[in-house]
């Protein structure tokens, strides 16, 4: 799922996003978690049907791209 993820990141991350996420999560699904993150960034996205599996996380004001890394590295 990593490898996923990390595809997933360099494929959105086209452009600079200023946007600022917010998470508090525990137990969630990963999917879920993505959802948010995308939304909250108003980014557009789509998840593959294999990511699965669930993530506990807390974090404030992150951009984008860091939170996705922090993602990658609690999934």
């Amino acid at each position: 799922m990593n490898k996923f993820l990390i595809i997933l990141a360099l494929l959105i991350c086209t452009s600079p996003s200023f946007a600022q996420i917010t998470l508090d999560e525990k137990d969630a699904p990963v999917r879920t978690v993505l959802e948010q993150v995308f939304k909250q960034s108003k980014k557009q996205y789509s998840i593959d049907n294999q990511v699965s599996g669930l993530i506990t996380m807390s974090i404030q004001e992150q951009s984008f791209e860091n939170t996705l890394k922090l993602i990658m590295r609690a999934s």
